[in-house]
């Protein structure tokens, strides 16, 4: 070392030359420690003159900064007995360095008999700002079940304190500890966290972390499942629902084995439908809210029961039409009769009865075509089964009659009516019919009938049908007079046209020679005397329109007839 080699020359150089022992204060007076030291520091010590004699000479003082280059400056000086000397060196170092620099000062008077004392060895600190870093760990946790660690990550300096605030920062508890990490278990409360972090030697001022909070996340709560509940061998389906849930829906698990192991569904929600279970069936659903433990909720136990089973029907196949009843019946079926449903389209569609409801009996009675029955059986919550459907055959007669026709009045008619396998007629009504008995019975009314037969078969099945028979009048009869005289004397003093009751709903209208209408009547009555708003019109020709009103598709059709009528024997 330079230092010690400088020494003992000059100690080997001054030996049996002592004069007087000068020495140095161990205690500096520039630089002390402190934050941020500069570049430019003076060097700055006391020189002290330990003999009881003054001291007066040149003599030669000096440092090493850090083992650098050797700083020396002779000066002259007097002190007096027990004396002390301030000298600061004329040019400063540089201290600026965080660190703790390692500074050797001397004095040297080559007449000092006591070398021993004539050097120090100073520590002098220049401290820096410390660097807090940051706070790394969980930032949320899970409410009263939790386990972490906080951590103090890139400072510089040392840990004074840990600081916790769990009134957003209005107050602060200390936890003293120099760790740079912090356990944390089972917290129940959201908390902020910062560090008062010191400078390496405590020479600057304490500088504190950035707040670091943590929240915390609510109990995993998965809900509740209904209740426990059967599921039938015939067919099972509906929806699952969890009530009452506050957390993420993880997923929903089946066990088929009792519980022994589980299957995930795949199915993050809060509902679920199921179809068609074959067996006992366990249910769980899952959640999981943020960082907290998954939680599972009740087991719903489906259990697996015999369902309903339809049966069978019977009862009669074959009906007559309209004149028919009976019974159908249900049997082997495991349920109750909910509903009788009957088909006239071969099964097509189906109509719910009004009748038979809850009855394992149903009662028919006037079926008018072949028609399909089936009952619907229900055993508790389990799905409906229809019975195989029973067919009953509505055998009809098929009555085969004379289409309706018209005749003039006066004139008769041959009906006629057939079946299949027919054993017997009854026609009614028998007016103007010469045997009701007949198939072929002659007829010859004088007004408009509807006549009916029934025919009896071989299975004694009966059925009926109807022919309407419209009888007109013979227009060639009708007779429309040309003069009236209403004088009173009971002869002509209406116009009155004859056989004109054959047309019920015949109209007239009535002009004179202006083209006013001076009557009209529909229909017409035949009893006009030739009056005028209650007045007698006067002599003369008058103009009319007979409508009989009948239909142009009638094959005795006649479009309106015109003419004219004489009034005579007013004036």
């Amino acid at each position: 070392m330079k230092t010690i080699t400088l020494f003992a020359s000059l100690l080997f150089a001054i030996i049996g030359n002592a004069q007087n022992d000068l020495t140095i204060n161990p205690t500096i007076l520039s630089p002390l420690n402190g934050c941020y030291l500069s570049s430019t520091e003076d060097v700055e010590f006391y020189i002290i003159n330990t003999n009881t004699f003054p001291y007066s000479g040149t003599i030669q003082v000096g440092y090493i900064l850090n083992s650098g280059t050797p700083v020396i400056e002779t000066i002259s000086v007097f002190m007096g007995s027990g004396a002390t000397y301030d000298y600061t060196f004329p040019i400063p170092d540089d201290f600026s360095a965080c660190q703790e620099h390692d500074l050797v000062a001397w004095v040297y008077d080559v007449n000092d008999p006591n070398h021993i004392n004539d050097t120090i060895n100073v520590t002098v600190i220049s401290d820096c700002a410390p660097v807090v870093g940051w706070i790394t760990g969980p930032d949320t946790l899970c409410f009263g079940n939790n386990q972490d660690t906080l951590e103090l990550a890139g400072y510089v300096g040392n840990i004074n304190a840990w600081e916790t605030s769990t009134d957003g920062g209005v107050s602060w508890g200390s936890i003293s500890t120099s760790n740079a990490t912090l356990p944390i278990n089972n917290i129940t409360n959201e908390v902020d966290v910062r560090i008062i972090v010191e400078s390496q030697w405590g020479y600057c001022p304490n500088d504190t972390t950035a707040w670091h909070h943590i929240a915390l996340d609510q109990l995993s709560y998965a809900g509740i499942l209904p209740a426990d509940f059967d599921i039938c061998d015939n067919g099972n389906a509906g929806i699952l629902q969890t009530t009452g849930f506050t957390s993420q829906i993880v997923d929903w698990l089946y066990s088929f084995d009792g519980g022994t192991t589980w299957q995930n569904q795949g199915h993050p929600y809060d509902t679920i439908s199921y179809l068609n279970f074959t067996g006992d069936v366990q249910v769980m659903v899952s959640a999981i809210n943020g960082t907290c433990p998954i939680d599972t909720s009740n087991v719903l136990n489906l259990t697996y029961i015999p369902g309903t089973q339809a049966g069978t029907l019977s009862g009669p196949t074959l009906a007559c039409n309209w004149n028919n009843e009976g019974e159908i019946v249900s049997t082997g079926n495991y349920g109750d009769v909910v509903q009788w449903w009957y088909s006239i389209d071969s099964g097509a569609t189906w109509t719910p009865s009004i009748l038979g409801s809850g009855d394992s009996i149903y009662n028919f009675i006037g079926l008018t075509s072949s028609t399909w029955f089936s009952a619907e059986i229900k055993y508790g919550n389990c799905p409906s089964e229809f019975t195989t459907p029973h067919m009953i055959t509505v055998k009809p007669v098929n009555v085969q009659i004379t289409p309706d026709t018209t005749i003039t009045q006066g004139d008769n008619i041959q009906l006629h009516a057939s079946a299949n396998g027919a054993t017997g007629f009854s026609w009614w009504p028998d007016d103007f019919m010469n045997d009701p008995s007949s198939s072929d019975p002659n007829v010859e009314p004088e007004f408009t009938i509807t006549y009916f037969v029934q025919i009896t078969d071989l299975d004694g099945c009966k059925d009926t049908a109807d022919v309407t028979v419209t009888v007109v009048p013979d227009i060639s009869l009708l007779s429309i007079p040309n003069l009236i005289t209403p004088n009173g004397d009971g002869y002509n003093d209406h116009w009155q046209i004859k056989n004109l009751e054959g047309f019920p709903e015949a109209e007239v209208t009535v002009f004179n020679i202006y083209g006013q209408i001076v009557y009209a009547s529909a229909p017409y009555n035949n009893n006009w005397g030739g009056e005028y708003k209650g007045k007698q019109l006067p002599d003369g020709t008058y103009f009319y329109i007979l409508d009989l009103k009948i239909p142009e598709s009638d094959p005795e059709y006649l479009p309106p007839l015109q003419g004219a009528v004489t009034i005579a024997g007013n004036d």
